[in-house]
Order: C-alpha cells, then sequence, then structure tokens
C-alpha cells in the first residue's frame, strides 16, 4: 500500500512544456493528451522540474528520486487540466471546467449540465448573458454538484484564487474547443551569438498555458518523503530565464490507494 497525495498546480506566469512537434502548425506546441487534445503536464516534466528545484536549494535528491543505482522512493503522474482560463467581458477572466474534466477528477459520475453553462456565482453574468472572448451564451444555471465540487477545492487552495468567482462550467465539447484555440502563442527570435541580432530566418512560435491555469497531479510514497520536497513556487518547463512557467503548488487532501509498480 503506498499513499498518493494529491497537488494543484497553480500556472502564475505563461507555461511552456514542449509537446509533440509533428501533429502541429506551431513550431513548438505544448504537451496534450492524445485521446482529448486537453493540455497536460507530462509526468516526467514535472519530476524533472520538481528534482531541479531542490537541487538549486542544494538537497541530496537521490534517494527520493533515484540514480543509476537505485530506484526512487517517488512516483509521479501526468499532471491534468482542471480550469483553463478565458477571457470574460465581466470579471476579468473566466475559470472553465466541464463535466468530463470534473468526473476524472472527483472519480464519479459527469454533472449533468441542463444549459449552457453554469456558474458558481454571478460575478461573470451581465444581463444575464455570460460573454467569453467572442461567445456569447444566452443561459447560465445554477447547479448544486457543481457548486459542491468548486466549494471543496477552494477550501482546499485557499480564497487567493477567487475560484468560486470565476469558476464556468461548460459543455465538453465547448471545453475541448477552447483549450485547443485558445492558449497564447508567442513568435520568438533566435539571436546570433556572434553578431548580437537576430539571425535570418530564426523565426518561431512558441505556445503556452496561459496564466491562472489550474492543473492537479498525485505524487505517491511515504507521508515524509513528500513532505521533505517542500513545494511552495518553483518553474515548470522552459524559458525560466525570461519569467516562463512559474507555478505554486497547493496540497489536496491524502488519499491511501494502492499502485502497482
Amino acid at each position: 500500500m503506498i499513499k498518493g497525495q494529491g497537488k494543484f498546480i497553480h500556472v502564475l506566469t505563461p507555461m511552456h512544456v514542449g509537446g509533440n512537434y509533428e501533429f502541429s502548425v506551431v513550431d513548438q506546441p505544448i504537451q496534450r493528451e492524445g485521446h482529448t487534445g486537453f493540455p497536460k503536464i507530462e509526468a516526467s516534466s514535472f519530476k524533472g522540474s520538481v528534482r531541479h528545484h531542490l537541487e538549486r536549494q542544494n538537497k541530496n535528491v537521490e534517494e527520493l528520486f533515484g540514480s543509476t543505482e537505485q530506484a526512487g522512493k517517488l512516483t509521479f503522474t501526468d499532471a491534468h487540466i482542471l480550469f483553463f482560463p478565458i477571457r470574460s467581458a465581466k470579471g476579468l477572466y473566466a475559470l472553465i471546467t466541464c463535466p468530463s474534466i470534473l468526473a476524472r477528477y472527483t472519480k464519479g459520475e459527469p454533472i449533468k449540465l441542463d444549459g449552457e453553462a453554469a456558474t458558481y456565482s454571478n460575478d461573470l453574468i451581465i444581463e444575464g448573458k455570460l460573454l467569453l472572448d467572442e461567445y456569447v451564451y444566452k443561459e447560465s444555471e445554477y447547479n448544486t454538484d457543481f457548486n459542491q465540487i468548486i466549494k471543496s477545492i477552494e477550501e482546499k487552495m485557499g480564497s487567493a484564487i477567487c475560484l468560486k468567482q470565476h469558476a464556468l462550467l461548460l459543455s465538453d465539447d465547448d471545453f475541448a474547443y477552447f483549450v485547443k484555440h485558445h492558449t497564447e502563442i508567442i513568435t520568438r527570435t533566435a539571436i546570433d551569438s556572434t553578431t548580437g541580432i537576430v539571425k535570418e530566418g530564426a523565426l518561431f512560435d512558441e505556445e503556452y498555458v496561459p496564466a491562472e491555469a489550474i492543473f492537479y497531479t498525485t505524487i505517491y510514497g511515504e507521508d515524509k518523503d513528500i513532505a521533505n520536497l517542500e513545494l511552495d513556487v518553483l518553474q515548470i518547463g522552459g524559458n525560466m530565464t525570461i519569467g516562463k512557467g512559474f507555478v505554486k503548488i497547493y496540497n489536496a487532501e491524502a488519499q491511501d490507494e494502492k499502485h502497482s509498480k
């Protein structure tokens, strides 16, 4: 029996964790699930970032993370998207999710969404409508199951993220559309180290998960070993020196789960 401790990952600055180049028109796309297209953070990427974070603090990481001679004491899983930010005409932005995402998170049945959307509060509503980017939703319902989940998550993460004010439940199809087409695309250039100017033909596009997105993951191991990670703010993905990929880690309730080696 190995204990699994849940973690929320709140994206503080746009994050680029490199994905598959073959199936995207973007030069450097983000990591996505193959079957849904939803953004994710591979377990190996998250593990590497945590290890690097501890190494910078001059901590001995071989016992926890392993070496060529021995296996580590911790097992990391992929981090799945839980909320994705979309620009809103009121409240600045909405944190969208969908029934399939929440069913995966709670390991329960999908929430039944009767209307076009459901909100926890009226902070995103203008004259009975939701305006997300250029899209208008005319119906917003009160959903008890959705509200209970939002309340539970905010209790674990704290009120600093204002989840109740921003949380918005959309259909699976609408969520899939937004996470595919509303990431940040930044055009960058490569600099010639000799001349100090832009290399000819060296423009390239990078895709980023926008700030305020929230992922969740599970780390398996003994409680004392997970506690030794002392995770708070760390950096995930590329472009650390230009301030990309900084995230804040929140603890979810620890759960006992069976884990096969």
